[in-house]
């Protein structure tokens, strides 16, 4: 037998050389060699920097098991391989997990329990995850329960799930994070919004909804991540054509309806100007599937996982309905006393469009406060930053100081003076937020040690 196995390799060997690339045998998945656990970890876990490190003929010649290659699954979402690249599985995880998985057999006996898996909601009650042992077919629940997971985990998240002990689960570095301050009173308290997005939808409405203080808040919570904000400008039909001779003769008497006669063109200027890095969609009707599909195609690739975030009634479930061209988010029009949004989307939850990106509805935000995003910041206001340097004195706090380029460049017209403020509140705002969350941090660190320590000294023998 030995003898043969080394003949097929001689023969096999310039086959699987030039016949068959390594970045294709990546794309399609290789072949299910067998049923046997040992052949199935070995195709999980042999991704390296979106290759395979043994295409699937060699696997095939180095298998102990003489049984027959199944091929039939290697476009079936039952593969494992295809599941967890339909789920968003991307070479910065596969290049994590032989050093995890060595790693996690020292600690557990039986590492074969733990399965590639990414978290699809999560909810007041648990989490529901989907991995390699059938994708979107065949999906766990995790509740919510304290101690169930040994780290905080959220929507987007990719975890080695221990099937048979939650608790003992890891989860792998993440790609990217979005999170916030708590809302609420608490100082040491952190919200995560999403994991291991590559792009996120900031969606504001043109109506009282469009503010540029809250686009900059989530561009700013963007790219703090890592992630690539786009703005999307949504209800571009409620505007009244400011060349429409039919409207001529009416007068807007109130700020609903004055808001409604500025040209939709005006807002998009306003949000362009945020920042030179950030795009700008302007939809006319978010109801309007083909238009949402050519707007926002080239962010929804195959692999990609988008998100859409904002407040209640700005559009984001309607988007992905859109998007997905069925009903997978509930819907509900605005009060029509006040044009706010109402809360409908309670929970966050990942869908999955037919070319396999994921897309992520969340809840409107109500409140978001920047926490740790300093860098963020200096993305948006690079203007600012930029003259702070040219600054006589590097202390200077922008106020009268002499030589200051910001004020001169506020009095010279260059730079808005609402936009300075907006930076002062901002940055103000996160570098209090973050000096809070570390004491905050730091107090609940050392009340742990004074319980630990008071646990040892009662559990040590009197005398």
């Amino acid at each position: 037998m030995t003898t043969t196995r080394r003949i097929l390799r001689l023969l096999l060997a310039p086959i699987c050389a030039f016949a068959i690339p390594r970045s294709l045998a990546f794309h399609v998945g290789p072949c299910s060699l067998s049923s046997s656990s040992s052949t199935r970890t070995n195709t999980l876990f042999s991704s390296s920097r979106g290759h395979p490190q043994q295409p699937a003929l060699f696997a095939l010649i180095n298998n102990d098991d003489d049984s027959s290659p199944d091929c039939s699954s290697s476009t079936s979402p039952h593969d494992p391989d295809v599941a967890l690249q339909n789920l968003g599985w991307q070479p910065f995880f596969s290049d994590q997990v032989s050093k995890t998985d060595t790693r996690a057999a020292h600690k557990h006996k039986n590492k074969k329990n733990l399965v590639p898996s990414r978290v699809l909601q999560q909810d007041k009650r648990g989490f529901h995850v989907a991995g390699a042992n059938g994708g979107l077919e065949n999906t766990t629940r995790i509740p919510m329960t304290a101690g169930v997971l040994s780290q905080d985990v959220t929507v987007g998240d990719w975890l080695l799930l221990n099937e048979t002990q939650f608790s003992k689960s890891i989860v792998l570095e993440r790609k990217s994070l979005m999170k916030r301050k708590a809302p609420g009173k608490s100082k040491s308290k952190i919200q995560f919004i999403a994991a291991n997005l590559d792009t996120v939808f900031v969606v504001t409405s043109l109506d009282r909804d469009f503010k540029v203080a809250r686009l900059e808040r989530y561009i700013a919570l963007s790219l703090e991540a890592g992630v690539q904000p786009v703005v999307v400008l949504t209800k571009a039909d409620l505007l009244v054509d400011e060349n429409d001779d039919e409207n001529e003769e009416e007068e807007p008497t109130t700020l609903a309806s004055l808001r409604r006669h500025i040209s939709p063109d005006k807002f998009w200027k306003a949000a362009s100007a945020i920042s030179d890095s950030v795009p700008v969609v302007l939809l006319t009707d978010a109801r309007d599937e083909d238009q949402v599909k050519v707007e926002l195609e080239q962010w929804c690739q195959p692999g990609e996982t988008v998100a859409f975030l904002g407040s209640s009634g700005v559009g984001k479930s309607t988007l992905v309905n859109a998007l997905c061209g069925t009903t997978v988010a509930t819907t509900k029009e605005v009060r029509p006393e006040d044009g706010r949004g109402r809360h409908t989307t309670t929970r966050r939850q990942l869908h999955f469009l037919p070319n396999h990106c994921a897309v992520l509805d969340t809840p409107g935000m109500r409140e978001l406060q920047l926490l740790d995003a300093a860098m963020g910041l200096r993305e948006v206001f690079a203007d600012i930053v930029e003259l702070s340097t040219q600054c006589r004195f590097r202390d200077c706090r922008h106020e009268t100081e002499p030589g200051c380029a910001v004020q001169e460049a506020i009095d010279d017209g260059v730079l808005r003076e609402k936009r300075f403020l907006r930076w002062e509140k901002l940055t103000t705002e996160d570098a209090i937020n973050t000096a809070m969350f570390d004491e905050g941090k730091s107090k609940a660190a050392s009340k742990r040690s004074v319980r630990t320590n008071l646990l040892i000294s009662r559990s040590e023998p009197q005398g």
